[in-house]
């Protein structure tokens, strides 16, 4: 009887440990929705405007990648097939209000894009793989119009990578997307010439070098 009572004790106390570590995440989320909540839109509204030239890169690019389809990364023509699940989760990366809940969406993408690889590929998935695939779909959410704001939203994100470290799955995943989304920026030179008004604002910033830390 003692035995028993002590086994359930302990289970007891198992649980009760298990809601107080329950606890700090919890108040962490509080905080983040606290802080995030006030600083928030100040936060992307200025990252979009550090970002703007480079988000019109990422534009032009991806428009240059989805024109080429796979013959832009030689990749077999199977390998971007049934990849809507995977191309649509770029929605979410931009539309959190959270940066923890960015970085959800991260994760997430890079798992949908994952299975899109295996499935269609029939193996594996490795970096080779995986990383054309991530940034095709990046391109195809970019054209569509589902991810506005992509590079102010991976900053945005990336705000929540010091509670998680570098090295976790999260710190891989935003990587990744971080390179993916550089590697469809890099295509712009792919891309149609279209006549630009320039002004001298936009010299002056090209003197100075301001451009927006992709990652």
């Amino acid at each position: 009887v003692y035995k028993s009572g002590g086994r359930q004790h302990d289970r007891e106390s198992t649980s009760a440990r298990g809601q107080t570590l329950a606890e700090p995440a919890d108040c962490q989320m509080v905080a983040e929705e606290i802080v995030f909540g006030v600083v928030g839109p100040t936060l992307l509204q200025l990252w979009r405007a550090q970002c703007a030239a480079d988000q019109k890169r990422l534009e032009s690019g991806a428009a240059a990648i989805v024109r080429d389809g796979a013959r832009a990364f030689g990749l077999a023509p199977g390998a971007l097939s049934n990849d809507e699940a995977s191309w649509r989760s770029w929605s979410a990366v931009c539309a959190e209000s959270l940066p923890s809940c960015r970085l959800r969406a991260v994760v997430d993408l890079c798992d949908a894009v994952a299975a899109d690889v295996r499935t269609n590929l029939k193996r594996d998935t490795s970096a080779e793989d995986l990383l054309p695939c991530m940034s095709y779909s990046a391109a195809r959410a970019v054209v569509v119009g589902i991810a506005p704001d992509l590079l102010a939203s991976l900053r945005y994100a990336q705000s929540h990578l010091r509670h998680c470290g570098a090295r976790s799955k999260a710190g891989y995943c935003l990587v990744t997307a971080q390179v993916a989304v550089q590697v469809v920026a890099d295509q712009s030179s792919n891309a149609a010439p279209e006549p630009v008004p320039r002004h001298a604002g936009d010299a002056l910033a090209d003197e100075h070098g301001s451009r927006c830390p992709i990652s």
